[in-house]
């Protein structure tokens, strides 16, 4: 088996080391950071941030429970998968 085979069958095919972690990165983490940044730049940070103050800020520890349901918030909509 010459080397060239061999390294591509060891780092780049979707059974190699590579290959998975690659695939993960390309399937879940890329989409996942544009998807927050979109709603970064959009306001919607700011939307689940006041939502959640208005539910929870009230209460005591409300800081903590803020960025609890500001965070399930946000993982309702973008675990679609």
């Amino acid at each position: 088996m010459s080397f060239t085979r061999l390294a591509n069958y060891l780092a780049f095919d979707t059974n190699a080391l590579l290959g998975a972690s690659l695939q993960v990165a390309a399937v879940v983490v890329v989409p996942f950071i544009l998807l927050g940044q979109i709603l970064a730049r959009c306001g919607g940070s700011e939307f689940f941030t006041d939502v959640s103050m208005a539910l929870m800020g009230r209460y005591r520890g409300g800081a903590g429970k803020v960025a609890v349901t500001g965070s399930a918030f946000f993982g309702m909509i973008s675990a679609a998968r």
